[in-house]
């Protein structure tokens, strides 16, 4: 099966340079329908004749589902090479739109096992998002099982999703600034970015999600979607990411890979994540 890369845009204007650099979609955010730190494109704005994939993961509450049930009427949903959705009305919602097969469930860290995997693909949906907060063995596990399944590679993980305005809360009064905020535990170093807007808060781990020499043994255990979280990085960084991990899956040398990014953007901002060593989940 052919690798696929998947990079999620911050910003419209990014689609172009993300195609070029080796991306084979991108994946928008939609205003109104989607619960993320990525910049949002109102749907009617969204490009056609473009392998553009959409995020739709906001969890709804009653009043809001006339809206999304008519969002699959709108040209955006009906021309997306995919939708990302984390509220199970959605894909009844797909169902009547004859859309199911284009849906890709994406619940954050929920996904933790092959038999969950199975059962939402059960569903007649495309595939689903494996959470990144497992080890390498775990994944590799999945990956044997349920090859269709995507896995994300690289970002910041969220770490703590709400749909409460928690620094509103706190301060006590609207939060205005919406870049550059970040919470420090007392007794670790790390800083972690905090986003916060009208859908609720979300807080995000203090490294970046790197997996420059793991990706090629993802892929031959047989993963062939790879997820690459464009949140709160600059665009000329997630192009280069995006270019060194096509040159992975097409044969080039992770670790060598690995070096050349690291010389440009440094070392200290990236990690592996959880590949080898457990969360408590």
């Amino acid at each position: 099966m052919m690798s696929r890369l998947v990079v999620s845009a911050n910003d419209i204007r990014d689609v172009e340079k993300l195609l070029q650099s080796g991306a084979d979609e991108v994946i928008l955010a939609v205003s109104g329908m989607s619960f993320t730190a990525l910049r949002k494109t109102d749907a009617e704005e969204i490009p056609t004749g473009r392998p553009v994939s959409l995020l739709v993961n906001k969890l709804f509450f009653p009043e809001e589902m006339p809206g999304a049930e008519a969002f699959f009427a709108s040209s955006a949903a009906k021309e997306a090479q995919a939708l990302y959705f984390a509220d199970p009305a959605m894909l009844v919602y797909a169902r009547k739109a004859g859309m199911a097969d284009r849906m890709i469930f994406h619940p954050g860290t929920l996904i933790t096992s092959a038999e969950e995997a199975k059962w939402w693909l059960g569903q007649g949906i495309r595939t689903v998002v494996i959470s990144p907060l497992l080890t390498m063995d775990e994944l590799l596990h999945i990956a044997r099982q349920v090859p269709q399944a995507e896995v994300i590679i690289h970002g910041r993980n969220v770490l703590s999703v709400s749909r409460r305005r928690l620094l509103s809360a706190y301060m006590d009064q609207d939060m205005e600034q919406k870049e550059g905020l970040y919470l420090v535990e007392e007794k670790r170093d790390g800083h972690m970015p905090v986003w916060e807007d009208e859908e609720g808060t979300q807080i995000f781990s203090d490294q970046i999600q790197q997996s420059f020499a793991y990706i090629k043994r993802m892929q031959e255990a047989g993963f062939s979607r790879f997820q690459i979280d464009g949140t709160m990085t600059d665009t000329e960084e997630l192009c280069t990411a995006v270019s060194l991990y096509r040159k992975i899956l097409d044969g080039a040398d992770g670790e060598a890979c690995a070096e050349a990014f690291y010389a440009e953007y440094g070392r200290e901002r990236y990690g592996v994540g959880y590949y080898e060593e457990k969360t408590i989940l």
